[in-house]
């Protein structure tokens, strides 16, 4: 669940919901193998990315078609998903125009797009809307870096776009892993480092999500290891024992105060003693009474 809603957060609302249960089935199946994350990551995002204006080849993938369903068959929408839920990098707002807090321009948010574009004429390219600029697919997230249609004399084809879904999942440039970390321990500890506002915070957390990325990447990508290594960390103790801390001093609610709250949310009057009949205050006490603790039983925290 974790991982299906950090990479297509789409499919938790309407009318993507559909895809939630045979996406997390699919991706269960592949970690129950002990398949590595990037491999999977690759999987999902290049099979999507094949069938991109092939409707005859979708019912014979076995590879949930989330990417593509969710994002309305969009190449916009589909590397804005992939950009800000693999890579962590919020390259959406660069869509129509250059991006008002971030060095992303408007043009390079279309040559990532144009890598999820159906090719016209052996070609990764696309128009900006509203404009008659043409741009061909480049790894805008590499330095330096041409687009392949510059290194390869103009051509181009389908194993270009292949070419950068595996950057994404594999490249040790790729912020992929890092992205997994963040996604992971903000599931397991509600924490995570572009969030926090405290300088000692965020400077645990770099460390931590550092030698975590590290200890991913050093797995072979190996996710179960990277969960162990979490919650055996003195950080995840300390939270647990935080979180304790915090239950014990919850106040809890009483058989009647139960009772009345359930009646309030589903639109019944509360009961009082003075008006409500015999009948109605029998079932209140028999209610509370299931509720009430056994003297004679002990618990521990």
């Amino acid at each position: 669940t974790v991982i299906r809603r950090s990479w297509f957060p789409k499919t938790d609302v309407a009318p993507y919901r559909y895809l939630a249960r045979p996406t997390e089935e699919w991706l269960a199946k592949q970690f129950a193998f002990r398949r590595p994350i990037s491999e999977v990551a690759y999987e999902l995002l290049a099979s999507n990315n094949r069938l991109v204006g092939s409707s005859a080849d979708m019912a014979r993938t076995s590879v949930p078609l989330a990417l593509l369903e969710a994002n309305g068959y969009r190449a916009p929408e589909m590397a804005g998903n992939v950009t800000k839920s693999f890579l962590g990098v919020d390259l959406e707002c660069a869509q129509c125009h250059d991006h008002p807090f971030d060095r992303w321009s408007q043009d390079e948010f279309w040559q990532v797009a144009a890598y999820f574009q159906k090719p016209t004429e052996h070609q990764l390219s696309v128009q900006i809307p509203d404009t008659e600029r043409v741009v061909v697919a480049r790894n805008v997230f590499v330095k330096g870096k041409q687009s392949l249609a510059e290194e390869t004399g103009g051509r181009r084809d389908e194993s270009d776009a292949e070419h950068f879904v595996r950057w994404v999942a594999y490249d040790r440039d790729s912020p992929f892993a890092r992205n997994v970390v963040e996604h992971l321990l903000r599931a397991y500890m509600g924490l995570a480092l572009r969030d926090s506002d405290d300088d000692a915070t965020r400077s645990l957390l770099e460390k931590v999500t550092g030698r975590l990325t590290q200890l991913l990447i050093d797995s072979r990508f190996d996710v179960r290891q990277l969960q162990s290594a979490i919650v055996g960390s003195q950080l995840y103790q300390l939270e647990l024992r935080s979180l304790s801390s915090q239950l014990n001093s919850i106040r809890v609610l009483d058989g009647e105060q139960i009772y009345d709250s359930l009646r309030t949310a589903s639109g019944h009057e509360i009961q009082r003693n003075d008006l409500a009949t015999a009948v109605a205050l029998g079932q209140r006490e028999r209610f509370t009474e299931l509720l009430r603790p056994d003297e004679r039983q002990h618990f521990s925290v």
